[in-house]
């Protein structure tokens, strides 16, 4: 992916989940790495990174949490099973999907319509 692609695909991560989104927020978003915030049931917020390499989509990107909470860390690891290839948009869709967020994802300039539901969700969650 060229580095004009990654770049729109950033703007509309960031148009999409605005600071005004009521469940995950994009803090930054630069061509070599992604911070998103979760905000979940209670209130409170968990943040996620994301490292996204040079070879991006071909080398998956590396997320990360900044907490020993073994329960984050399984969410995360579930990320590796996404095949190369994908891109940030889908993950972060399977990451909430993986937290056990519901939402409802459209956008004014493409036609997607995606709605991200929760697998059985054996590994954890962002939302507790």
């Amino acid at each position: 992916m060229s580095g004009g692609s990654l770049r729109r695909e950033l703007r509309l991560l960031e148009s999409i989940f605005d600071q005004t989104h009521e469940r995950l927020r994009i803090i930054s978003a630069r061509v070599d790495e992604l911070t998103c915030e979760f905000i979940t049931e209670a209130g409170g917020t968990v943040r996620v990174h994301c490292n996204i390499t040079e070879s991006y989509p071909n080398v998956p990107p590396i997320w990360f949490v900044d907490s020993d909470d073994p329960s984050l860390a399984s969410v995360l690891e579930r990320l590796a099973d996404i095949k190369k290839g994908n891109t940030l948009f889908n993950e972060i869709c399977s990451l909430c999907g993986f937290t056990s967020l519901n939402w409802f994802i459209s956008h004014s300039h493409m036609s997607w319509k995606k709605t991200c539901k929760p697998p059985n969700n054996k590994h954890g969650s962002l939302s507790d």
